[in-house]
């Protein structure tokens, strides 16, 4: 039903301009417009257009009409003076400088909307969510550490789709509700908004506690004029288990923490390390990958581990020299 006519290039380093429009219309309706607003919001790309006969070339007297803009995208429809003529076809050309090509619609026979006109489909499922955890110790926070769930909870969760299936619903705006049974007919999810079938559009979700049932109602309005009007009113049946919230036993998760490991420190053999009189280290019975580094660094040269007699001993002297001279300066 809706024909892109200009896509984003998602390597570019600036997104380019977009429009689209539906392939057929009624009639009687008007020509929805929906494009990229990557200028501010300003959407100059929705009223750079001119519609005109495909066959005459002669223009269609109208206006544009922009209902919403944002920094990303907006919508708005084409208003002709007269309404279209049957049968015809409409060529939808950009003005300025926009590199978006040009675009056909036919424009048929209107017809009424009833709940045939759009396809709307509703599937209950269960949706967790995890409420406490506890974790095995970790040193490494590079690294996911292993938890057990502890209290989680399970709710129903309602996720709905509604999608044109006939010309005349893309002259409408509409409101999906989503709600348990015995709950007021209120939980609206999805408020008034065009259809669309290029996946911009999310789909309306809802997440509830355990019912007998969860309904959802689609109201809709006309773009142009005109009140709204129940469209689809239904409920599906709770078949869903273990619903609710589940709290593991104290047993249970003292149980599971003796399944841990626990990380063991890196001992260097033969390195000693002098504190600075300035201070004490505090040793919390671990070795990390960049203190191991900076014992490395700082005994290279002077790590003797096979020969600790007379070498060794030749080893300390220019320490115990450096620290005499380094007195006999201070004082």
């Amino acid at each position: 039903v809706w024909s892109p006519v200009a896509s984003a290039d998602a390597k570019a380093a600036a997104p380019a301009p977009q429009l689209n429009i539906p392939t057929v219309i009624p009639s009687d309706g008007v020509l929805p417009l929906f494009g990229g607003c990557f200028d501010g919001g300003a959407c100059a790309v929705l009223r750079a257009i001119t519609v005109a006969d495909a066959t005459s070339g002669k223009a269609v007297a109208g206006h544009i009409e922009v209902v919403a803009s944002g920094n990303f995208e907006g919508w708005g429809y084409f208003v002709p003076d007269q309404p279209f003529k049957s049968g015809s076809t409409l060529l939808v050309k950009p003005t300025g400088n926009y590199p978006v090509p040009s675009s056909t619609v036919s424009v048929v026979e209107p017809s009424a909307l009833d709940a045939t006109s759009v396809v709307f489909s509703a599937t209950l499922g269960k949706e967790r969510t995890v409420l406490e955890s506890t974790c095995c110790p970790f040193t490494n926070s590079m690294v996911k550490p292993r938890c057990l769930d502890t209290s989680v909870t399970n709710g129903a969760l309602l996720a709905a789709t509604l999608s044109p299936a006939a010309p005349v619903a893309l002259q409408y705006v509409y409101e999906v509700s989503l709600f348990a049974k015995g709950d007021e007919a209120g939980g609206t999810v999805s408020d008034f908004a065009p259809l669309r079938t290029d996946g911009r559009r999310p789909n309306p979700q809802a997440i509830f506690g355990t019912a007998d049932s969860y309904c959802y109602t689609v109201r809709a309005k006309p773009i142009v004029g005109g009140e709204p009007v129940m469209l689809l009113e239904h409920c599906i049946d709770n078949d869903l288990t273990g619903l609710g919230r589940s709290d593991r036993a104290a047993d249970e998760v003292a149980k599971w923490s003796l399944t841990c490991q626990v990380p063991q420190g890196r001992v260097d053999g033969g390195v000693l390390i002098e504190q600075d009189a300035g201070g004490e280290q505090e040793d919390d019975g671990f070795v990390d990958d960049d203190e191991a580094a900076g014992v490395s660094d700082q005994a290279a040269g002077c790590q003797l581990t096979s020969a600790p007699g007379l070498l060794g001993a030749w080893c300390t002297l220019p320490l115990v020299f450096f620290r005499r001279v380094k007195r006999k300066r201070g004082a």
